[in-house]
């Protein structure tokens, strides 16, 4: 099965930010997607794949990206990029500010039942 996200997983996991993982960084991502890890730390890890432009926030700019990617690119039309992005900013920006931080993300994904599966991976 064809993962979206897979060069954001080996860019995130990298140690050395060239994309190239070592072994521990493996360990560290099949750690962090086994089932047995813990949801806050998973959360984490998936606000840092979810950055997409790694500035440290979930922007309109990468919930488009995340659209995107989860869309197989230009299934969606900008317009309702948009519409998605402030969904989600409405129920998930808990400082008004337009996008969302760390704590944010993880306080809001921790309530999702499914999160913990989904982050995960499967055979």
């Amino acid at each position: 099965m064809y993962n979206p996200f897979h060069d954001r997983l080996f860019d995130v996991f990298s140690s050395q930010h060239d994309t190239r993982c070592s072994f521990e960084d493996i360990l560290d991502m099949f750690s962090v997607m086994s089932h047995s890890c813990p949801q806050q730390i998973k959360a984490a890890w998936a606000f840092r794949v979810f950055d997409c432009d790694n500035d440290n926030m979930i922007t309109r700019e990468d919930i488009s990206a995340i659209c995107d990617r989860l869309t197989k690119y230009d299934r969606l039309m900008e317009e309702d990029k948009e519409n998605i992005a402030e969904v989600i900013l409405n129920e998930m920006d808990l400082q008004k500010n337009g996008s969302l931080a760390e704590f944010e993300f993880i306080h809001v994904i921790s309530k999702v039942s499914e999160f913990h599966h989904t982050f995960s991976f499967r055979p």
